[in-house]
């Protein structure tokens, strides 16, 4: 369907571009390796949309006997049961018995709406997912272990992100506001899901379609485009909700430093983390490269002026 199509491309960029590949090179493997079928088995035993062998996981990776880790938000208990029965499939013609069996997170979080509008959990029901579990555990005889990761699912709701209108600029019937936070440093998650936003002060009246950027210097650096009020103005705050979890595990430092974080509970409000300033931020940079092999300083000038 379209949206998982669209959800497998942006994925593919963002991977590939975060390992310094040009994405359409990554696409042309793909389709002449595994022609985009994700649980492709060779005769070799490569596994994949990239025919990786497994052999790579013993000498790179964990060493753990992982299947397979589905995305977030998974619309349905199906959708697992699916992908379990091709997984199954592939263990048969492999002739291998996992004793550990990790079917990932994904289960979607509430109040969270796609790009698109839609709910992600609208057609899920734990019942179901509880049923489809014990269904799963059977189909393979030597796991010990079936893993679950859902910790996203439990905490989402326990986190905020809390950022400051810096600017207020409007094009073409566009109202942009420009923000200390934002989806490149602090929010990947709203590549493929929209959360609500809170502003504080509450602000009313007319409202134009407006898109919400972080401070970087990024076209990608967009949270979110939606109606809100045309008296939202710089030193206001806006709140992104539904953002516990991975965020601060996933936050970046890209040409900013990383923000404050506050913790909330029976006693009280207070601050774990200050902000890091610019100053000190700008000094990972620039620390004492006098010391460093004069090859390294020209490689990673080289680099910067490219």
């Amino acid at each position: 369907d379209r949206d998982s199509r669209t959800d497998f491309l942006k994925t593919v960029h963002y991977e590939a571009r975060r390992a310094g590949l040009d994405p359409l090179l990554v696409l042309g493997l793909i389709e002449v390796e595994s022609r985009f079928r994700k649980y492709a088995v060779s005769d070799a035993g490569a596994r994949g949309y990239m025919q990786v062998m497994p052999f790579w996981v013993r000498e790179i990776g964990s060493g753990e006997q992982d299947l397979f880790h589905l995305r977030t938000n998974l619309t349905s208990a199906q959708i697992y049961q699916r992908a379990l029965a091709e997984v199954v499939e592939i263990c048969r013609q492999a002739r291998f018995s996992p004793r550990h069996v990790d079917i990932g997170g994904g289960l979607p979080v509430r109040h969270v709406l796609t790009r698109g509008g839609k709910v992600f959990d609208g057609e899920f029901g734990l019942r179901a997912f509880a049923e489809m579990l014990r269904q799963a555990i059977k189909a393979f005889p030597a796991a010990q272990e079936l893993w679950l990761e859902n910790g996203r699912w439990v905490s989402a709701g326990s986190g905020a992100l809390v950022m400051k209108i810096l600017d207020v600029k409007e094009r073409r019937g566009l109202r942009q506001l420009v923000c200390d936070g934002g989806r490149t440093m602090n929010a990947l998650t709203s590549l493929w899901e929209q959360h609500a936003l809170l502003t504080h002060p509450v602000r009313q009246g007319p409202e134009t379609l407006t898109v919400i950027h972080g401070p970087t210097c990024m076209a990608f650096d967009q949270l979110l485009r939606l109606p809100l009020p045309r008296t939202l103005k710089a030193g206001d705050h806006l709140v992104w909700l539904e953002a516990g979890a991975y965020h601060i595990p996933w936050e970046t430092r890209f040409s900013h430093g990383h923000a404050a974080v506050w913790w909330h509970d029976a006693a009280g409000l207070r601050q774990v983390r200050a902000a890091q300033s610019f100053a000190d931020f700008w000094s990972v940079w620039t620390a004492d490269t006098a010391n460093q092999p004069k090859c390294c300083v020209e490689a990673v000038g080289e680099k910067f002026f490219e």
